[in-house]
């Protein structure tokens, strides 16, 4: 067994290196003994590592790495703890074998490193962090869970560096207000679940025109920020409202189809406050009150490409306005109690049959 204690009479970090195959958590003892903060790193040049018991670093930074070629680093049951920074990294993928709301690793900041996968469609790598950062270079995806901030149910979460390279898809799911910093895929779906909280999409993109899914479920409203698609699709769903966080008139939604839906407002009136979509198409259906506000730049692009208003509800009370500047289409727009504004701007619009409830202007 591997024996490490992080004391204040040390005053130094520590290393454990495994040369020879399989490296076990069940093998190393760690004892905390002081306040102050020392790196640990727990190595394995020639293996994959198994977190097989449960470790509690205390305030320690903690690296743990397979560097060998092509290995796992593979948690059951287990969870590593510390109040500082972890680093898990493997040079395959990192894998847990279960599919509880338990998190794999508890840590102030934490960041994932792996080549074919992080977590897997089947069974979610469960965290708890404020901060939260994984980079998967190859394929397999990235399926990470927060549980919270800095437990569970409690404390913002940020992924501020999330990257699904080459290919793969990326899942991430919060419990607690959650921001997407920097989200992207290369060439995979974005599905993003908070069950309890805002969900802030201030950059989030996929490469090769893949779907992108912005979910609020049980409480907490959507704030977006950029979120690209090419030409997929995009699908914004809140239980709150929907908002434009930067309150100017530049672009907030790419796709080729966007549909927006809502329960308490889609944007607010003026230009700035509207969300500002680039889509050939554009849904939305806003449920209780608070109306839709949308701002179509283009179809395609900044001014160009037509666009279609298809299926625009503003359902029990609110009102609806619509502003766009290349040709357009209001295919199915309608306010239940209140009125229709519709402005287009210096191109051609043409409303159908089914525009009421209010005003096409």
């Amino acid at each position: 067994s591997l024996t490490t204690t992080s004391a204040v009479a040390m005053q130094g970090d520590i290393n454990v290196d495994e040369t020879s195959g399989l490296l076990q958590l069940t093998d190393l003892t760690v004892t905390t003994n002081g306040a102050n903060t020392q790196i640990v790193q727990v190595r394995n040049t020639s293996g994959a590592i198994s977190v097989d018991a449960s470790k509690n670093f205390g305030n320690d930074n903690v690296t743990l790495a397979a560097t060998g070629a092509t290995q796992d680093v593979n948690f059951g049951t287990s969870t590593l703890t510390t109040t500082g920074t972890m680093s898990v990294s493997a040079t395959d993928t990192i894998t847990t074998t279960t599919a509880d709301a338990v998190a794999e690793v508890s840590a102030a900041s934490l960041t994932l490193n792996a080549v074919t996968g992080i977590g897997s469609s089947a069974n979610h790598f469960d965290v708890i962090a404020s901060t939260v950062n994984a980079t998967n270079t190859t394929s397999g995806g990235i399926f990470i869970d927060s549980l919270g901030g800095t437990s569970a149910g409690v404390g913002d979460v940020n992924f501020s560096s999330v990257h699904a390279n080459t290919a793969g898809n990326l899942v991430l799911t919060g419990a607690t207000n959650t921001t997407l910093t920097d989200v992207d895929a290369a060439n995979g779906t974005i599905d993003i679940d908070v069950t309890i909280g805002n969900l802030i999409a201030t950059d989030v993109a996929t490469g090769t025109n893949n779907q992108i899914d912005l979910t609020t479920v049980t409480s907490g409203d959507v704030q977006l920020g950029i979120v690209t698609a090419g030409s997929g699709a995009v699908n914004v769903t809140s239980v709150g409202n929907i908002t434009d966080t930067d309150a100017a008139a530049t672009n907030d939604v790419t796709g080729g189809t966007v549909s927006f839906s809502a329960a308490s407002g889609i944007g607010a009136t003026g230009a700035n406050d509207s969300v500002e979509v680039i889509a050939s198409t554009v849904n939305a259906t806003n449920s209780t009150s608070g109306g839709i506000f949308l701002n179509s730049l283009g179809g395609t692009a900044a001014g160009a490409g037509a666009v279609n208003f298809s299926s625009i509800h503003a359902n029990t009370a609110g009102n609806i306005e619509l502003d766009a500047v290349t040709a357009t289409t209001l295919t199915d727009v309608d306010a239940a109690n209140g009125s229709i504004d519709a402005d287009v701007a210096g191109a051609a619009m043409t409303a159908g049959e089914r525009v009421g409830g209010g005003k096409a202007a």
